[in-house]
């Protein structure tokens, strides 16, 4: 019987001690628990600690942490106590398991910080344990260290979008580009949706704001300067460069499609040398001589590099004065796509230009979609947004590791 109690002892198991084990078999161990002397028991409902004991439950068994390498389950009948303060019957709440689960909370404890470490899938191998009981574990833990975590204050906040999944589906990721970590992410890219996340900040979290990074989509243009008055709308200049090589390939496209034969050989494999930032001696030398016999393409060349060199200006005020003079030279430029591009560049203006405000890119979050898209490739895709949502919190952004919010 000593030994029995050392390792009750050991188990820590609070107003229990373990009366015998039973070998299931060579992988498993059931402990067969009973009430402690000491045990006390306390309302459910008003938590007064005048109760008596009314009956016992049904026995159930729940899944341990393994011991001498392998399975283990405490079999147990829950007390169903009578409240003389308020009057209430019901099965009374254990301090080292939920209720209604099927598992103590350390045991879900080190299932939830496995999955730190591997996908669900191998943690509920390495625990045999069932796997969507591990995603609902998971997920439940991660919701709970959310709800007791407060973000710090984003002054540079970064706004991108992601395929979650094939058709056309999206996820909008907002980025804390100090920081370069994702404080949060809501599915689909409209301005509800975005406007959604910022609701959820306060007022004055919304208004110490100072910069949003984005592309020109519309929605998120709208619903920042809605929500986010005192912040600058900048306009990521790697996304506005992306216009600037989209309307050089289009101008490539025409050119090709007029060439004759010996012109077209000459151009035909040539797409991504308009847009790689080096190139090799034999690359140059096959761009010369395709612009030295084509004027369009020649001239599309020059204007991409003209435009790239605003970013280098030394004040907002010398950037739009090139601004403006690069619109006059697009549309005095006889090629459509940069004609067009010269009437998109005054709508982008300002977003364009509060770049010398604030020098900020979504650089930094290209490399957390990356990442996001690692997460997403080892669990092989997420049918549950919210989870995945949650297990990015945790792997790109701050949100704490179980073990922080909850230590032994």
């Amino acid at each position: 019987m000593r030994v029995l109690e050392n390792i009750s002892e050991l188990f820590g198991i609070q107003g229990m001690e373990i009366e015998r084990i039973v070998e299931e078999d060579d992988s498993s161990v059931t402990l067969h628990l009973g009430r402690s002397e000491d045990a006390q028991w306390s309302c459910p409902a008003c938590h007064s600690l005048n109760v008596i004991c009314y009956d016992h439950a049904p026995e159930r068994q729940i899944r341990d942490l393994s011991i001498w390498d392998r399975i283990c389950r405490l079999a147990f009948r829950p007390a169903r106590v009578k409240c003389r303060a308020c009057g209430a019957v019901s099965t009374e709440r254990l301090s080292w398991m939920e209720a209604n689960q099927h598992q103590t909370l350390r045991f879900e404890r080190r299932l939830v910080l496995l999955c730190e470490k591997m996908t669900a899938k191998e943690a509920s191998e390495f625990e045999m344990i069932d796997r969507d009981a591990t995603y609902r574990i998971e997920r439940r833990w991660l919701e709970r260290v959310e709800s007791g975590w407060t973000p710090e204050v984003v002054s540079k906040l970064g706004i991108d979008e992601i395929a979650i999944r094939k058709g056309h589906n999206y996820a909008t990721v907002f980025y804390d580009l100090a920081k370069k970590e994702v404080v949060g992410m809501v599915e689909g890219r409209k301005a509800a949706d975005c406007s959604k996340f910022l609701k959820g900040w306060d007022k004055e979290r919304r208004g110490k704001v100072e910069a949003v990074c984005m592309d020109m989509w519309e929605g998120y243009h709208k619903s920042v300067s809605k929500l986010c008055p005192n912040a600058s709308i900048v306009f990521d200049k790697f996304h506005v460069s992306k216009y600037f090589h989209n309307a050089l390939d289009k101008v490539r496209q025409h050119e090709q499609a007029l060439a004759s034969n010996e012109d077209g050989k000459m151009l035909k494999g040539t797409r991504w040398l308009w847009h790689k930032p080096e190139l090799s001696p034999k690359q140059r030398r096959t761009l010369r001589g395709i612009m030295a016999v084509n004027k369009p393409l020649f001239k599309a060349y020059l204007m991409v590099e003209d435009f790239e060199m605003l970013y280098k200006c030394e004040s907002i005020e010398a950037a739009a004065l090139y601004l403006k003079d690069v619109v006059r030279r697009f549309r005095c430029s006889h090629l459509e796509p940069f004609k067009k591009l010269g009437k998109s560049l005054r709508t982008w203006r300002d977003g364009i230009l509060n770049y010398f405000k604030h020098p900020v890119s979504n650089a930094a979050a290209e490399g957390l979609n990356n990442k996001i898209k690692v997460i997403k490739r080892r669990s092989y895709g997420f049918r549950d947004f919210e989870y995945f949502r949650l297990k990015v919190l945790q792997c790109a952004g701050s949100l704490p590791s179980v073990a922080n919010a909850y230590p032994l």
